[in-house]
């Protein structure tokens, strides 16, 4: 999703409100337009970073002088009343009288989301849905228009340090262990934290209570701090923690990771630190599962402890009779740990035992090559005789549709399972199949166990919906069931932290974004530490964080923003430099400081200053000052535009001349002077003429111009049409 970056289009924000009419005061605001997105991507593209105080466009009747084939408005059908609508950045109805449909067709067409767009020779409003693109604009007051010059900054702002690898800057951790199982008869346990920063980070590692990391508070306590001196089995080299024969009793638990630097501190995401344990089964022999022929059946493993997680096999008899469900068609053996027979036969009667095996999650990943297992006493299955039964069912069991894990969660591995009671022989098998109810199954899912499983990987939302399994045996027999897939997700940010380099005394609206479900809580740290509002000087509303008047002494450092639920934290960082220096224009003397422009065209004189806070820029021509404002007037000779720089209209050898730019601010002023020079028209003086070649001879066709001697000229040929490139081709060759 880009990001809001109108700099790059400054020469046209400067005037696009000549084309662009809208209701005050945002008729002086700076626009800016951009490629093709859905509306919801497209609104947050324009609120980043600006904050609450951009906007699309309302795009009335207004846009005939804009390319593109159809625009986003901020007009949208009113969520109440479905037959009215409403501009989304205020809420206020739009009256008939304001709406602009190129037809009744366009009016009452599906879609919820108002554009501009063309309709033979008729400009107007059409709808589009929620799930298509368009091209969109954005608007900003100008009192706010500061905040698309400072997106431009970067940490070599105000710098005059060439190599990047030289520039400062605060930490950023890039590394961190996930969270991890381990067992107790380890010698060694390792997590792992690196970050970057230049001057070089220092690390400290903290062992956080559990109820703070789950109410979202992470305010490292000196006293939580892991050092050698806590125990002489914690060692630390740069970012990796050990911990030498780890116990259970004393190191499980959530740890973060602090690194620091002369700029601020940062933590990282909690990681928690668990121990696999893997229990015994009981002593005491199982109770016979009793079952009538030709009845569906189930066994259910023993009890047994573990953590965090388990997988199941089955053995029949001794141990070198595994269940194959693929072989052995009418069983099935669940993610719950259960053995299910479709329909039970007298050869199915005999002793079954349980094999488990610890074994972690995505969220806890094991480290282990060698995981713990046990086999369980015997379970008698005793199928007690019944007659056969005329093919039945099939019957999906009441404990399917099954998800795993659950709840589902974004991002992991998702299992679904089906399974059927009934007859199911070699001659007339089941026949498992799946769909997805109003849409198709996308490419990360994939089918096992003779159909009766789907495997999502990696599961995402484009994953959620309905499913149904769907049963068959023969002609006629069928069943089907459904289940609606919602997925858990522990908080992920959309819109991350982004530092910030901004003017002494400024406002900053400093938003993040996280998506989770259930709904994330936020929370805001500067340095490590839980901000104070009051302390701190800064109001915190969610994920917003608003400074009024920022100061280097009360605001620099290092920002956190946390999104917490009940599935974790996640921590997004930035850092927040508040600057003051007078304008220097170092990053200018490298590039060139000549202009060349042709008679009767226009050229932009470019001034591009480093300053803070922002600084005013004037232009003088042959030492004359020429007192522009900027006004954006493209009728006029000499326009300033809004980023500085100066656009010159219709041009002659009047305009000749050296241009000095000026920039000034508080802190004190600098100028750059450049040289223009006005070409004359070019004048082709003799044109290639028709000619006769003998075949494989070779043959010159002229092409000789009038031109100024200080211009580069560059001639391109082409041939019925289309471009000749005489640099690859071994057929042409330009001569002088």
């Amino acid at each position: 999703m880009p990001d809001l970056k109108c700099h790059q289009e400054a020469e046209r924000l400067a005037f696009l409100s000549h084309y662009l009419q809208d209701d005050q005061p945002w008729h002086t605001a700076i626009t800016a337009t951009f490629p093709d997105l859905i509306l919801d991507p497209a609104i947050e593209s324009c609120r980043r970073p600006q904050g609450d105080t951009a906007f699309l466009k309302k795009c009335r009747a207004t846009l005939k002088r804009l390319p593109g084939n159809q625009w986003f408005t901020d007009a949208v059908v009113d969520p109440l009343n479905k037959g009215k609508f409403i501009w989304a950045s205020s809420g206020k109805r739009i009256e008939a009288t304001d709406q602009y449909w190129i037809d009744e067709d366009e009016h009452v067409k599906q879609g919820s989301k108002v554009i501009y767009t063309k309709k033979g020779t008729k400009i107007g409003w059409s709808r589009l849905s929620e799930f298509e693109t368009a091209s969109y604009i954005c608007k900003i007051l100008k009192s706010e228009a500061y905040r698309i010059m400072q997106n431009y900054r970067d940490f070599d702002f105000g710098s005059n340090v060439t190599d990047p690898n030289d520039i400062q800057k605060g930490p950023v951790i890039i590394i961190e262990s996930g969270n991890l199982v381990i067992l107790e008869s380890y010698e060694r346990a390792y997590i792992d934290c690196v970050a970057t920063g230049n001057p070089a980070v220092k690390y400290a590692w903290y062992k956080v209570q559990a109820n703070r990391i789950q109410s979202g508070q992470h305010l490292m306590e000196e006293s939580a701090k892991v050092t050698i001196m806590t125990s002489p089995r914690y060692t630390m080299t740069n970012g990796r923690l050990t911990i030498s024969k780890p116990n259970a009793k004393m190191d499980a638990g959530y740890y973060q990771c602090m690194a620091e630097n002369e700029f601020g501190k940062v933590v990282g995401n909690p990681i928690l630190l668990s121990f696999g344990m893997l229990g015994e089964f009981s002593n005491v022999n199982p109770e016979a599962v009793h079952v009538k022929a030709y009845e569906y059946g189930m066994i259910v493993c023993s009890g047994i402890s573990y953590r965090p997680a388990v997988t199941f096999q089955w053995v029949k008899g001794d141990g070198r009779n595994f269940i194959r469900t693929t072989k052995q068609q009418y069983m099935f053996i669940s993610s719950n740990g259960r053995l299910y027979f479709s329909e039970v036969s007298p050869d199915d009667q005999g002793n079954y035992r349980c094999l488990v095996t610890l074994s972690g999650t995505v969220e806890n990943e094991m480290k282990t090559q060698q995981r713990p297992s046990r086999v369980s006493r015997f379970i008698p299955l005793i199928v007690e005789y019944a007659p056969p039964k005329v093919s039945w069912g099939p019957i999906i069991q009441n404990d399917f549709i099954a998800a795993y894990p659950s709840p589902p969660m974004l991002g992991h591995r998702v299992r679904l399972e089906c399974f059927a009671q009934g007859s199911n022989s070699e001659s007339n098998p089941m026949v498992y199949s799946w769909e997805k109810v109003g849409g198709e199954m996308a490419h990360n899912v994939k089918f096992s166990d003779l159909q009766r499983v789907v495997i999502i990987e990696r599961a995402n939302f484009q994953n959620e919906g309905v499913y149904r399994c769907v049963v068959k045996r023969g002609r006629s027999a069928r069943a089907e069931k459904e289940y609606t897939l919602l997925l858990s997700a522990k908080p992920y940010f959309i819109f991350p932290l982004k530092a910030q380099h901004i003017d002494t005394d400024s406002h900053l609206t400093w938003r993040c974004e996280a998506r989770g479900r259930p709904e994330v809580t936020y929370s805001w740290y500067k340095n490590g530490q839980s901000i104070d509002p009051h302390k701190d000087d800064v109001e915190i509303s969610r994920n917003s964080l608003l400074i009024k008047s920022a100061s280097a002494e009360k605001h620099n450092g290092m920002y956190q923003c946390a999104a917490t639920n009940s599935f974790g934290t996640t921590f997004s960082s930035a850092q927040l430099r508040v600057l003051k220096f007078k304008p220097t224009f170092w990053k200018s003397s490298s590039t060139s400081r000549n202009f060349v422009g042709s008679s009767g065209g226009n050229v932009s004189l470019i001034c591009n200053p480093e300053g803070a806070p922002y600084p005013d820029i004037s232009w003088a021509k042959d030492n004359q000052d020429l007192h522009l404002t900027k006004k954006g007037d493209v009728t006029s000779k000499f326009n300033l535009l809004a980023n500085g720089n100066l656009f010159i209209n219709g041009l002659t050898q009047n305009e000749a001349g050296i241009y000095t730019c000026k920039a000034k601010n508080t802190e004190g002023s600098a100028e750059i002077s450049l040289e223009l020079k006005v070409l004359n028209n070019l004048v082709i003086t003799q044109k290639p003429v028709n000619t006769d070649v003998i075949v494989n001879e070779t043959a010159f066709l002229a092409c000789h111009v009038s031109h100024d001697e200080f211009a580069e000229l560059t001639q391109y040929w082409t041939f019925n049409g289309y471009p000749i490139n005489t640099r690859t081709s071994s057929n042409y060759a330009l001569v002088s």
